[in-house]
């Protein structure tokens, strides 16, 4: 069971032509959470959850013994 991520909401106000750039911002950021950002979005965009997530296909064959 995994336990949900506490998100902080901030909004900041700039003037045009001064925001700052998204590619900054990430390259402040952790490898790992930007992996976890990354793996977030696909989650959300197919709409997965911890039960529906894809996994690998279980793969077996019945062999006879003689």
């Amino acid at each position: 069971m995994t336990v949900p991520k506490q998100q902080v909401r901030v909004a900041r106000k700039f003037r045009l032509g001064e925001e700052p750039m998204d590619y900054e911002y990430w390259l402040t950021v952790s490898m790992k959470d930007r992996l976890d950002a990354l793996l977030d979005l696909i989650a959300t965009h197919h709409g997965w959850t911890d039960e529906a997530a894809p996994r690998l296909e279980r793969v077996f064959a019945i062999v006879e013994r003689r």
